[in-house]
């Protein structure tokens, strides 16, 4: 111990004496070892060199147990010390001897003072090479080899600043950027870089210090960073190590981050200003100096009147203190929003901020007074009547407290005018009902009252306002007035101007007179006003009718007469109404409207020169005069005499003839009477062609509404017909209008009223309209007519008359129902029941009740007549009215009285609902009726029971406050009567009983409710104390014990704590020092001595300070920090997932503790439940799981963070939290799903379906499955099979892809037979295929039905092709299956076919469509056929397809027309086998077609064979008369031959004969079709003469005909001398007139390939003898041509 004190005192004065910093010297293969262990009353160095061998080596333990340097230099203070002070001088420097390389030093110099030495030292500018030049100083800057691993200016160690990283940069360098150390790297001198162990932040480039990782100051709390750089001398081989210190500076990188929000004050409205409301801000801003110091600030919000900025003021920003800055009013703003932004100091604009919104809750004051809605209240009493409680206007009386408080207001009269009011009125003072407590006797000359009513605030403010009420003194009104008027019929002329008098038929204006019986004189003559259901009349000030409206209209769709009822009602508050008067007004009509001519479409005519009857223009006049004159004004194309109108009927004719394709425009003029000329054009087209087919609708269905006011001839509707010919189109009406009340227009297809119309008689109307050219050729369309209501029913009462009994005195009590009905429709028969508003009666608008509105009195009156006004909903509403009569029921009406004056009660406290007492009174009635109230006493705590007396507290009250209740009761009939005998009233007095019903409260906590005491406090000391007091009223319940509750204290606290019973205080009871817990949570609970104790809590938190330390960088830990698992799901509760062993566990006993610090999945979201933390007896960490809730499907990963907690002197702080990557485990525990999302689904549930046909080829796709499991990988892979529970037969006939899922046909389904259908397949669905042992399994059923000709059913729509239908398929099914609950699936869409007149198949529509479509019911899963009960049920039966063609027709647009069944006589064509998506096959319409086409072809054969042995015969035939004719032909003389011109020629042989090619006569047919030669040797020249054609054409142009027409011809004879041979001549160039006049011979020329054929008769008409001899020479028998 000398040795060493010797030793520190030397180095302690050479560091006095010394200026510079000497340097440790070593020389190779000598350790020094330097570790300091600090303590409170003592300092020690220890120097061990072992543990800076390396940086990544942490060293072995010194003998006398050192630790490993600390990373933080917060942690290692000693060493930064250490190397400040060891100022030793180099030549004093004693060497350690190797065999103890440790040595004691004792009380060494300030380390504070100088470190800061050492941290102030500058370096100069650098005079050496860059670090990493290959080029040493020694070039430039002569260096001594003693001066080698020196620091320049003889500095002994090296102080560099760095600035901290950016996110993740870390290329920033040092200032300066080279170490100041002599001599050139890697040539002179070696330089490696020695860290503490796990703290490698920099490497070296040479010189140049190189960060190895991101540097931040403010997560790592690192300020500096403290290593050594060992320098080595390469020729000597001297090592030298250098201190270094990194100062790392502050980057503004963090922004302030607000604690403890959201924030919220409240604070009352009266709050000063300048008052501070706020204190509790807080931030967090981890960066240093100007970076880390935060000043707040408010800042503008949105603007709105809840922003609180200028309301709100932060005075030092640095403390973020919130003020009061201006006056609050809760009334205009309850609520502020302060927008507060906190922003740190970092210079040069680089501060950051962060704002959050604090909640300021203005809470109400009691600053403003009461006050009423209005200034002036209004009522009404009649004289000689007592009112009772006044009906006052525009409310009741009522005034409000200004504050939320609603203070209660009392009421009373401040004055009034006349003073004789007090006799008559009096103010209820709680709820400001004025009553009248005395009638007003008719001798009382006074009109009316006004009085001040003062409402007043019942608080100690007293605040008041004043309102004023008028009562006006009326005549009694006991009858309602009539109402008679002059004439209930007038007439006006339409188009009067406003305030036309309506006159009666007489010519005086119709007048109203008002009666009242109530009027005895002038003076009380009321004022009256008349009310009209319909605004378009009025009353003028003569109370004459007049006109209200402009434009008074009569003609349609406006009505010639209107009716209108009237009401006269008194005008006056609560007026009495009379009964309706009904008027009908007549429109005189003024002919103010010109004719309306309808527009055509065009007209299609034939031509021809006959007079043909077009159209009829049918013009109408709304006018009442409807005489109108037709003429033509104006036709183009010239043909104004072609055409002619009937100018009375309007009949346009065609007189001229017109000729085909021409086109006319006529202008026709209609003009009535007054000369007003409406016009319309028609186009008239003439015809080209044939009539071939009918006329087309635009539309096969037609909608169409029509008021039930239309006037005759009103258009309801136009309907279209276009005929493709473009031919004349007529309209009738087939079907439909029996009762005729519709007419159409023949030629235009309009619609028109025919008869009136009543809706309440007949609603609806479905026309059939036949549209029919001039051949008879016609289509039918269908014309739904809807008929409008009117408002034309007046309303009905039934069960007249009425009459009804009431009990006198009650309000609201039911007296009777009335009834009434109106035939009108909607709006116009709803029905709504009123009475007069000053009715003592009020009736429901709708139910018809009547009840009373006011309490009868009987004396009074004892029978009421009550006007009911019923009135329907229409625009122009109708009204009836009925007078019931109500009889009052006399009751008993003697004033109670009560026997017993005074009662007595007891009652506990704090009972709410408790019995009080009963009081009785007694009433001399025969029927005796008494209520019960309480006149005076507290009506917030107690209630009565108006029936039986019966008192009960509505409160539990309250014996601290007060003890003693007195209450006055009376009864409702005696208050009602004025009573105020002593008799009349009894008083209760009521005594409160005290119970235990006030816990304690606390009334001295330690503060902040936190007790400090040190770990090595003696046992039974007072740590701490508390006191209560109880506020009940006796005793046992005010006096107060104290115990400790367990259930919210800490775990441990009752083992170290107690609390005395009766002082409340604190007393430890155990040992700290060697308990790991730092903080202690106390429950104290405070309890009463009283009967069922009441007790109160406060939590104490008491905190040990811990005065035990150890060496820093030492104590237990975790010995790794990050761990990664993995666990299978599903894993048991309580199965340890990981054990975790600790370092450093000390000799000596202490506790150590386990536990989860913090748990989170991979979304971040915490499952702190789902792990937990155990110490095992081997003292390691377990990670048990405690929740069985792993589930691989619902979170595959989980982040843990474990923490070890002990005695703060023992831990280690950088090692006691561990964090834990769980991962989670696939397990196969989910079985595959099968998906079912077929469109029938619905009907069929879990289950697949498809539909074949018996030609469906083997291997095509039937259905495909699918199925999915939840696991991954190959555990979630799913293989498909057919299962071994499927029938055997149905197996053979599929299979299926194990991986796809997709089932095929396997065999040929003709070998099926009919009882195995339909075929139900059960499909496996297997996962982890290829391990069965771990594999599950689902299945699902593949219904599959075969399509056969009877499954098929056949939709008829009218008016749509295929094409438009096919794509809509998809909608038509589930619209079919909607209706009828099958699964229809469409087949597809082809043209209609349909019988013909004999009832044989089958003839094609273009413009129709035929839908072929089959059902399954979803009942059987099987495929309907014809003779199923379910076909007939729904989609054959008459109901059923009634439904399905209205559906169907409706959403398409479309003639749904008919469901039938295959025609027999139809071929159905071969089909594909299968669908694709919906897993359905069809049957195929054209099976069978292959023999038919066998058929066929023999046919042919045989045909073609007769044919050939036919054609041999005739050319055998041929050849044998063509000899005969060369041999036997002469020339002949021909006659002149006469040709029209507008023939065509053809030449053949000599004869030039002249064809039309047009008509063909019938004894001569000419085919002209190829391959069709043949000479009929029967045509002989000399049957000839001449040949003329007459036409039986009577068209003014020919037209082609493409089948073979019908002429006549004339022949005359031909004749020569006969036996002349002729020679065949093979040249046919030249012209007939050549070859005659080669002595007359013809040369006979037969084309091969000419397509002439010669049919028929040889005997012609001819127009000359036959002549057997000729002497004319040949030249004269040439032809004229």
């Amino acid at each position: 111990m000398m040795k060493c004190s010797t030793i520190f005192l030397l180095l302690f004065a050479s560091l006095v004496a010394s200026q510079d910093y000497p340097q440790y010297y070593e020389e190779p293969n000598q350790d020094y070892l330097v570790n300091d262990n600090l303590d409170e009353s003592s300092f020690v160095n220890y120097i061990d060199y072992s543990e800076y061998q390396s940086a990544s080596s942490s060293g072995p333990s010194s003998p006398t147990g050192s630790q490993p340097v600390p990373s933080n230099p917060a942690d290692f203070p000693p060493l930064i010390e250490e190397f400040a002070a060891a100022e030793v001088n180099e030549n004093s420097f004693t060497t350690i001897p190797p065999t103890d390389n440790t040595i004691e030093i004792e009380n060494p110099p300030n380390p504070d003072q100088n470190l800061q030495n050492f941290q102030d030292q500058s370096f100069p500018p650098s005079d050496v090479s860059p670090a990493g030049s290959d080029q040493g100083s020694s070039s430039s800057v002569s260096v001594n080899s003693e001066d080698l691993c020196h620091v320049y200016d003889g500095k002994s160690n090296i102080v560099l600043d760095i600035l901290e990283s950016e996110g993740n940069r870390y290329d920033q360098g040092t200032e300066p950027g080279q170490l100041p150390i002599f001599g050139q790297p890697d040539t002179e001198v070696k330089l490696d870089l020695v860290f503490p162990a796990g703290n490698e932040y920099f490497y070296l480039e040479g010189k140049s210090l190189r960060l190895s990782r991101p540097l931040d100051r403010d997560e790592e709390d690192l300020s500096s960073i403290v290593f050594q750089v060992t320098c080595t001398v390469v020729e000597t081989g001297k090592r030298r190590t250098i201190p270094v210190i990194v100062r790392v500076s502050d980057l503004n990188d963090n922004t302030p981050l607000f604690i403890g929000t959201p924030y919220s004050i409240n604070i009352p409205e009266d709050t000063p200003v300048g008052s501070v409301v706020f204190r509790n801000i807080r931030t967090e801003d981890p960066d240093s100096g100007p970076n880390g110091l935060v000043q707040y600030r408010i800042i503008p919000g949105d603007g709105s009147p809840s922003d609180g900025y200028g309301m709100f003021s932060i005075n030092l920003p640095h403390q973020g203190i919130i003020t009061v800055s201006k006056p609050l009013d809760f009334e205009s703003t309850t609520t502020y929003y302060l927008t507060l932004e906190a922003m740190d100091q970092a210079p040069d604009g680089e501060a950051r901020s962060q704002t959050t919104i604090i909640t300021v809750h203005i809470m109400d004051s009691d600053d403003l007074g009461p006050k009423f809605t209005h200034s002036v209240y209004t009522a009404s009493v009649p004289r000689g009547i007592l009112s009772g409680a006044l009906d006052i206007r525009p409310e009741k009386i009522q005034a409000e407290d200004g504050d939320s408080l609603r203070a209660e207001i009392v009421y009373r009269v401040l004055q009034g005018t006349p003073e004789s009011y007090k006799q008559f009125f009096r103010v209820d003072k709680r709820t400001g009902v004025v009553r009248q407590i005395r009638a007003l006797d008719a001798d009382i000359s006074v009109d009316r009252f006004e009085l001040v009513i003062e409402g007043m605030e019942n608080t100690p403010l007293r605040r008041r306002v004043e309102t004023k009420l008028i009562i006006n003194i009326e005549a009694v009104d006991a009858f309602p007035p009539e109402l008679t008027v002059s004439s209930n019929r007038g007439y006006v002329l339409e188009n009067s101007d406003v305030g036309t008098v309506v006159l009666d038929s007489d010519g005086n204006p119709v007048q109203f007179t008002v009666t009242d019986r109530d009027v005895r004189s002038v003076v009380d003559l009321p004022k009256y006003i008349l009310e009209f259901t319909s605004d378009i009349f009025t009353q003028n000030t003569e109370n004459q009718l007049i006109v209200n409206i402009p434009n008074l209209d009569r003609d349609p769709p406006s009505q010639p007469k209107l009716m209108v009822q009237v009401v006269a009602r008194e005008d006056r508050v609560n007026g009495k109404s009379s009964g309706p008067v009904t008027l009908q007004v007549n429109i005189k009509d003024e002919n103010d409207n010109a004719p309306l001519v309808p527009s055509f479409s065009p007209f299609t005519i034939e031509p021809g020169n006959s007079r043909r009857f077009i159209t009829n223009l049918n013009a109408t006049d709304l006018d009442e005069d409807d005489t109108i004159k037709y003429r033509i004004t104006d036709v183009t194309n010239g043909g104004k005499r072609i055409f002619y109108v009937n100018p009375n009927t309007g009949d346009l004719e065609v007189i001229g003839r017109v000729n085909p394709g021409e086109k006319y425009t006529v202008t026709v003029s209609a003009k009535d009477s007054a000369g007003a000329i409406g016009k319309t054009t028609i186009d008239i087209l003439v015809s080209k062609g044939a009539n071939l087919r009918p006329p087309n609708f635009e539309k096969l269905v037609y909608d169409a509404q029509v008021s039930e006011g239309a006037g005759r001839y009103t258009t309801v509707a136009r309907i279209q017909a276009k005929d493709p010919e473009g031919g004349l189109v007529t309209y009738s009406i087939l079907s439909g209008n029996n009762e005729d009340h519709f007419s159409i227009e023949e030629s235009s297809g309009v619609i028109r009223v025919n008869q009136a119309l009543d809706r309440e008689d007949i609603r609806r109307y479905t026309l059939t309209v036949k549209a029919e050219d001039e051949e008879g050729k016609g289509s039918t369309a269908t014309v739904n007519i809807m008929v409008t209501d009117i408002n034309d029913e007046n309303p009905t009462f039934l069960n007249t008359p009425y009459s009804f009994r009431v009990k006198e005195g009650e309000v609201g009590a039911l007296v009777g129902k009335v009834t009434a009905e109106d035939k009108d429709y909607k709006d116009n028969a709803n029905i709504t029941f009123s009475l007069d508003e000053d009715s003592d009666f009020q009736i429901g608008t709708s139910s018809g009740e009547i009840r009373t509105k006011t309490a009868l009195d009987f004396e009074k009156s004892q029978v009421h007549y009550v006007v009911i006004t019923a009135k329907d909903g229409g625009k122009e509403p109708r009204l009836a009215t009925a007078t019931a009569t109500v009889l009052v029921q006399d009751i008993s009406d003697e004033i109670p009285y009560f026997p017993q004056s005074n009662y007595e009660a007891v009652v506990p406290e704090n009972i709410k609902e408790f019995l009080v007492t009963q009081v009785k009174a007694e009433d001399r009635d025969s029927i005796p009726q008494i209520t019960y109230r309480i006149m005076s006493g507290d009506l917030e705590k107690f209630r009565i029971d108006t029936m039986t007396g019966e008192i009960y507290t509505i409160q539990g009250l309250d014996y601290e406050r007060k003890t003693e209740h007195v209450l006055v009761i009376g009864t409702e009939q005696a208050l009602l009567q004025g009573a105020s005998g002593n008799s009349s009233t009894c008083r209760i007095k009521i005594t409160v009983q005290d119970v235990n019903d006030l816990p304690p409260e606390f009334t001295r906590v330690p503060t902040g409710n936190t007790v400090y005491v040190r770990n090595d406090a003696k046992v039974n000391d007072v740590v701490g104390s508390v006191e209560a007091v109880d506020r009940d009223g006796t005793a046992p319940g005010n006096i107060v014990r104290f115990d400790l509750g367990e259930e919210g204290s800490s775990e441990s606290a009752k083992n170290y704590f107690r609390v005395e019973p009766e002082s409340g205080k604190i007393i430890l009871l155990g040992d700290l020092s060697n308990e790991v817990y730092e903080e202690y949570k106390l429950e104290i609970i405070a309890y009463d001595q009283g009967e069922d104790a009441l007790f109160t809590s406060t939590e104490i938190l008491v905190k040990v300070e811990q005065v035990v330390t150890l060496p820093p960088n030492t104590g237990v830990g975790f010995t790794q920090l990050k761990h990664v698992i993995e666990v299978m799901e599903n894993t048991p509760q309580e199965a340890v997932l990981k054990t975790l062993s600790l370092t450093d566990l000390p000799d000596r006993n202490i506790t150590i503790r386990c536990s989860v610090s913090s748990a989170k999945d991979k979304n971040g979201r915490d499952v702190g439940s789902l792990f937990r933390g155990e110490l095992s007896d081997t003292k390691e960490c377990k990670l048990i799981l405690a929740r069985s809730v792993l589930d691989f499907e619902e979170m595959t990963e989980y982040t843990i963070k474990m923490k070890v907690s002990t005695l703060t002197a023992f831990i280690n702080s950088k090692r006691k939290e561990a964090s834990l990557t769980i991962r989670i485990m696939d397990k196969n525990d989910n079985s595959p799903e099968f998906v079912f999302n077929q469109t029938y689904s619905g009907l069929i549930k879990d289950k697949y379906l498809a539909s074949l046909t018996l030609d469906t080829e083997i291997g095509t796709k039937v259905a495909q499955v699918e199925a999915f499991d939840r696991d991954s990988g190959n555990l979630g892979m799913v293989h498909y099979e057919l299962s071994t529970d499927t029938q055997a037969t149905a197996r053979s006939f599929f299979s299926i892809d194990a991986e796809s899922g997709v089932v095929t046909t396997a065999r040929n389904l003709q070998e099926v037979a009919s009882e195995e259908l339909p075929f139900r397949i059960i499909i496996n669905a297997r996962d982890n295929p290829g391990f069965m042992e771990d594999s599950k399994m689902s299945r699902a059923e593949l219904v599959v039905n075969v399509v056969q000709r009877d499954n098929i059913f056949i939709l008829v729509l009218k008016g749509a092709t295929p094409e438009q239908i096919q794509p809509r398929h998809k909608e038509l099914e589930d619209i079919m299956s909607d209706q009828s609950d099958l699964i229809v699936t469409i087949e597809r869409s082809v043209q209609m076919l349909e019988k013909d007149e004999n009832d044989t198949c089958c003839i094609p529509s273009q413009s129709d469509t035929d839908v072929w479509f089959y059902a399954v019911d979803p009942e059987t899963e099987e495929l309907l056929s014809l003779n199923d009960s379910t076909t007939e049920e729904r989609i054959l039966g008459k109901q059923a397809q009634t439904n399905l063609k209205y559906i169907v027709t409706g959403d398409f647009h479309v003639q749904a027309s008919d469901i039938h069944a295959v025609f027999a006589e139809t071929s159905t064509t071969t089909l594909p086998s299968t669908t694709s998506v919906k897993s359905i096959s069809y049957p195929s319409q054209y099976s069978g077609y292959p023999s038919v086409l066998i058929a066929i072809g023999c046919l042919v054969f045989v045909s073609s064979f007769a044919a050939i042995v036919y054609l041999l015969v005739l050319y055998a035939r041929y050849k044998h008369a063509k000899n005969s004719a060369e041999r036997m032909i002469v020339v002949p003389r021909y006659e002149p031959v006469f040709v029209e011109p507008n023939l065509k020629q053809y030449e053949t042989q000599v004869l030039q004969m002249n064809v039309n090619v047009d008509d063909v006569d019938n004894d001569l047919r000419i085919d002209f079709r190829n391959r069709n030669h043949r000479f009929d040797p029967g045509f002989n020249l000399d049957n000839v003469s001449y040949i003329t054609h007459e036409t039986n054409s009577t068209s003014g142009s020919p037209v082609q005909d493409p089948e073979p027409s019908h002429s006549t011809f004339r022949a005359a004879t031909v004749s020569g001398r006969v036996g002349r041979p002729l020679s065949r001549n093979p040249s046919n160039n030249r012209s007939s007139a050549e070859m005659v006049g080669r002595e007359g011979r013809e040369n006979l020329v037969y084309q091969e390939d000419s397509n002439l054929i010669f049919h028929g008769r040889q005997d012609f008409n001819t127009s000359t003898p036959k002549r057997t001899h000729s002497f004319k020479t040949p030249i004269d028998a040439t032809t004229q041509l």
